[in-house]
C-alpha cells in the first residue's frame, strides 16, 4: 500500500492554547479556520493536524493544518468522507484517520494522507464500524481498540500492517468502552478510562506484545470519560487536562 501514489459541547470554541514556557499558563493561539467540533486530531512533522468533525449542522470534510512556528493555520485536502466522532494517528510520515460517526451510520472506512500530494486516499476498512474509539501507532502496526458500533461499547481490538493494508484481529480489552484514551508508554499500550454504556470508568488497562494479552494497570482516581491524556518529558511539572 503506498498512499503517496494516489471533536462535545454543542458550540465548540474556535481559539487554541499552547502551554508556554511560563510553566503552568496557557497562551491563546489562532483560532482554527473552521468552527467544528467533536474533531480528529494529530501531530506530523510538527505540525498539528485537525480532521472533520461536526459544525452544528453537519459533518464536515475540512481539514487543517497549524504551524506553530507561524501560529498559523492552513487549510489541506478534504476527506472523501464527512465525519465527526473518529480519530487520527500519524504512522510512517503519514496520518490515518478512521471510523467515526457520518450524518447517516458509524463508518469503518479508513483514509490515509500523505503531505507529498495533499491527497486522502481510502485504503482497506476496518473489520468493524467504530466511533469514539482510540487509534495507536504501536508495535509496527495501527492498533484500533474499543469504541462504540452504534448496538454496544466494544472490547474488541484490530490492527492494519501499513505495508500490505491487511487488518487482523487482537486480543480484546478486558472491558468495553468508547470516549476513553490510549497511549503508548515504555513498549506497553495503555488504554484508559471512558464510558462503559452505562457510566464513566476508572478502569485502566495495559496490552504487552510479549505476554500477547491485555492485564490490568492502576486505576484512575475518578472516573473519567472524553478526557485528554498525554506523556511529559520527566523534566516538566505534572499537567491535568
Amino acid at each position: 500500500m503506498n498512499a503517496c501514489n494516489v471533536g462535545k459541547p454543542l458550540v465548540a470554541a474556535r481559539a487554541a492554547e499552547s502551554n508556554t514556557s511560563r510553566v503552568g499558563q496557557w497562551e491563546p493561539k489562532a483560532s482554527m479556520l473552521e468552527r467544528r467540533c467533536y474533531v480528529s486530531s494529530t501531530v506530523l512533522d510538527g505540525r498539528i493536524y485537525v480532521i472533520g468533525g461536526f459544525n452544528q449542522q453537519e459533518r464536515v470534510k475540512k481539514c487543517e493544518r497549524y504551524d506553530p512556528s507561524t501560529d498559523q493555520w492552513t487549510a489541506i485536502a478534504d476527506l472523501n468522507y464527512s465525519r465527526s466522532d473518529a480519530t487520527a494517528v500519524s504512522h510512517g510520515g503519514r496520518i490515518y484517520v478512521a471510523g467515526g460517526v457520518n450524518d447517516n451510520t458509524i463508518e469503518s472506512s479508513v483514509e490515509v494522507y500523505c503531505p507529498v500530494g495533499d491527497r486522502w486516499q481510502l485504503v482497506k476498512a476496518m473489520a468493524s464500524p467504530r466511533a469514539s474509539f482510540c487509534l495507536a501507532s504501536f508495535d509496527g502496526r495501527i492498533w484500533a481498540m474499543g469504541g462504540n458500533d452504534g448496538e454496544q461499547r466494544l472490547s474488541s481490538c484490530e490492527s492494519l500492517d501499513p505495508l500490505t493494508g491487511v487488518w487482523r484481529s487482537e486480543a480484546p480489552m478486558m472491558n468495553g468502552r468508547s470516549t476513553f484514551k490510549a497511549i503508548t508508554f515504555m513498549g506497553e499500550l495503555y488504554a484508559i478510562g471512558g464510558y462503559n454504556g452505562q457510566s464513566p470508568i476508572s478502569s485502566v488497562e495495559k496490552y504487552s506484545p510479549g505476554a500477547g494479552r491485555w492485564s490490568t494497570a492502576r486505576h484512575l482516581r475518578h472516573d473519567r470519560s472524553g478526557m485528554a491524556l498525554l506523556v511529559l518529558p520527566n523534566d516538566f511539572l505534572p499537567l491535568k487536562i
